[in-house]
């Protein structure tokens, strides 16, 4: 009993501490918060907004040009076909054949476009203009272009053939299984008929012949 009222007393003591401790934490905790608010009311006073001076800043003034976008160098030609001169936006190869823009839309089967004249301007830069290349093609590239192209016509002509020929092959074949599968079927079928009228008929004359015995055993009999 005593052990307990010790315990008792100890856990009591305990409890007053605590509570003790507890009390002056909320004290300072009060304190600190009112000093807290106090000192942020002040800050926000003391700060104002500062009114800073808007300076307008002018536009990049860019540099006046006389053509934009700047035209491209042109070359100047001579047409493979009609043998006039004119310009093009590419530098041409000495190997293949160079047209006009009318040579080029009839090969292609369009309606060349009306040449449209275009004012003339103010100030035009500079167009470097080389010296005309006159463009021709050897005889012996030319041929074999050509045999090529035969080539190429006759290669095609022969698959169609072979094409052609695979799908008569393929429809003969097929006749030929279907017919073959139809005589197969048929001569099953004679031959099952065949089978069952062949046994039909051993059966008949069985039971016949057995029917002759117990007549003629039945007649000896009687006459006994």
């Amino acid at each position: 009993m005593k052990k307990k009222q010790k315990k008792n007393n100890d856990v009591y003591d305990m409890m007053v501490q605590i509570q003790g401790q507890l009390a002056v934490l909320d004290q300072k905790l009060d304190s600190f918060m009112t000093k807290s608010l106090t000192e942020l009311a002040q800050a926000l006073a003391a700060s104002k907004p500062v009114v800073r001076p808007q300076v307008h800043t002018p536009p990049p003034v860019r540099p006046v040009q006389n053509e934009y976008p700047p035209r491209r160098p042109m070359y100047a030609i001579i047409c493979y076909e009609c043998g006039k001169d004119s310009e093009l936006p590419f530098k041409p190869i000495s190997d293949r054949p160079v047209y006009c823009r009318d040579c080029f839309a009839k090969r292609k089967g369009r309606i060349a476009p009306l040449s449209v004249v275009k004012p003339p301007a103010a100030v035009l830069p500079a167009v470097s203009v080389q010296q005309a290349v006159p463009v021709s093609v050897p005889p012996a590239k030319a041929k074999k272009r050509k045999a090529a192209g035969k080539s190429v016509k006759a290669r095609k002509k022969t698959t169609t053939a072979k094409k052609k020929t695979t799908t008569a092959k393929k429809k003969v074949v097929k006749k030929k299984t279907t017919t073959a599968k139809k005589k197969t079927t048929t001569a099953k079928r004679t031959t099952t008929a065949k089978k069952t009228t062949t046994a039909k008929k051993t059966t008949t004359a069985k039971k016949t012949t057995t029917a002759k015995k117990k007549a003629a055993v039945k007649g000896k009999i009687k006459k006994k």
